[in-house]
């Protein structure tokens, strides 16, 4: 739940609304980013101004009478005037009620509502008042006892209050049961109060600082957890925490842990005493982030199965989605495949886009998916990828052979290789032809004598012929006959 210090509206059953009061603020507005408009009252004026990022009008509504000093934010807006009365208008500024209750001592801010109930903090009385939200059955001294009441905000359990006089916070159930006015002790005069449910904040009047505390047993007090920010008035929303800079004319805003301080969330304003803002529209997806292919990488070229994503209105009123754009260096890798979302989502309304992711080189691939709105609120969705390479399909069949090519120059000539071992002999082959004689070798050595030969008679005949005139000479050798081996008889 989200109040603030005098006007805290709480975020239940109604549509988000913030609530702020006298000296404090509950939403905060960044121009340029969303519709939602914050109101503030202007110290001892009858104007009450408005700002969204569309413009600023400084007399929004001009009716308050006498002044308006605290101002909250429900189905309507309420303020509370110095006189001791509630005042009511539309949203728009139209039907201006300044008798909504009436019957107060003096009111000098700390005004809150929830779904049913109007609280504000009588300072002139000392006590606590409370009405339902149509003005009826008020109940001026609801809580009493306190000392000069100027803050006030609610959570979602209680009632939280400052005693300006008494440099405390008070506390009561939001019944009015269980009041302790000495909740918080040890403050120096503290003004405006807002509360979270984990946390109560107030601005100390003299030193402009904010202080926190535990909002469930005043522990952790910290006086200084934003020191010297001209705080007078002090608002949260859901992530932070708001000031009204009433001698700067100037509304700061802060993280709720206290980070990112900037006292010049908005200028130009005419001493603001109180602020209230409409709670920010807001957009989200879940899941927060996409990854594809982590655990099986998604082949290159492919196309991967959908991952859904959901984008959610989280803020007050309803969002236009205009625009999708992915972007990063692999934003061509994604794409949207199912889209309902391009069109008004109401408050709590959800839409669905199918991605799918299709990577065109293997590797790591990233990029972010951003949602836009015409309210201008955005979400960005980081989206990553695991890409590899294609499957080898099957071989296919041959295909006919192509006519053959022209014959290639010939190539060098490669190194000559090793010896290789002896093969086995051959068959003997045919007896070639009979080769030229050789020259006449060398003279032997004579030989031995042989035995004595033996004589024989050579018997010759001539022989001639007349016709021929040729003679022939006819000669016969006539051996001599041996003698026989052998004994002799």
């Amino acid at each position: 739940m989200f109040s603030s210090w005098s006007n805290p509206v709480v975020k239940w059953s109604l549509p988000a609304f913030l609530l702020v009061a006298f000296s404090s603020a509950l939403l905060l507005l960044t121009p340029g980013k969303a519709n939602a408009a914050i109101y503030w009252t202007n110290d001892f004026s009858t104007s009450i101004g408005r700002a969204d990022p569309f413009g600023v009008s400084p007399s929004f509504i001009s009716g308050a009478s006498p002044s308006a000093s605290g101002i909250a934010i429900g189905d309507q807006l309420y303020w509370s005037n110095f006189n001791g009365s509630i005042g009511t208008s539309n949203l728009d500024g139209s039907n201006v009620n300044n008798s909504l209750v009436t019957g107060g001592t003096t009111f000098r801010g700390g005004i809150a509502v929830d779904a049913q109930y109007i609280y504000w903090a009588d300072a002139g009385g000392n006590r606590i008042g409370r009405a339902n939200l149509d003005g009826s059955s008020p109940s001026l001294s609801f809580i009493t006892g306190a000392s000069n009441p100027v803050g006030l905000a609610i959570n979602g359990s209680h009632i939280f209050w400052s005693n300006n006089f008494g440099n405390s916070i008070g506390r009561a159930n939001l019944d009015g049961t269980g009041v302790n006015q000495s909740f918080i002790t040890g403050l120096s005069t503290p003004r405006g109060v807002a509360a979270t449910d984990d946390f109560v904040y107030w601005a100390d009047q003299f030193s402009g600082s904010i202080g926190r505390a535990d909002a469930d047993d005043g522990s952790g007090v910290n006086q200084g957890f934003l020191s010297g920010v001209g705080a007078w008035g002090v608002g949260v929303s859901e992530k932070h925490i708001l000031w009204a800079q009433r001698g700067n004319g100037a509304i700061g805003k802060a993280l709720l842990d206290g980070s990112n301080a900037d006292g010049s969330y908005v200028t130009g304003l005419d001493s603001p005493a109180s602020i209230a803002g409409e709670a920010d529209p807001g957009i989200s997806a879940t899941p927060a982030s996409l990854a594809f292919g982590s655990v099986t990488p998604v082949p290159t070229g492919s196309v991967s199965p959908p991952q859904q994503l959901t984008i959610s209105n989280s803020g007050a009123g309803p969002l236009n989605i205009s625009h999708l754009a992915f972007q990063g260096g692999d934003a061509d890798d994604f794409f949207i495949g199912l889209d309902n979302c391009r069109r008004e989502l109401p408050e709590e309304g959800t839409c669905a886009l199918s991605i799918r992711f299709n990577p065109g080189a293997e590797g790591e691939r990233s990029a972010s998916l951003l949602v836009e709105t015409e309210e201008g609120v955005s979400v960005l969705i980081p989206l990553t990828g695991e890409a590899g390479s294609l499957p080898t399909g099957p071989t296919g069949s041959t295909g006919p052979s192509g006519s053959t090519g022209p014959t290639g120059s010939t190539g060098p000539s490669g190194s000559t290789g090793p010896t290789g071992l002896t093969g086995p002999a051959g068959p003997t082959g045919a007896t070639g032809a009979t080769g030229n004689a050789g020259p006449t070798g060398a003279r032997g050595k004579t030989g031995r004598q042989g035995r004595p030969g033996r004589n024989a008679r050579i018997k010759c005949k001539v022989i001639g012929n007349r016709k021929s005139k040729k003679i022939k000479v006819k000669c016969q050798v006539k051996k001599p006959k041996t003698r026989k081996s052998g004994r002799q008889r």
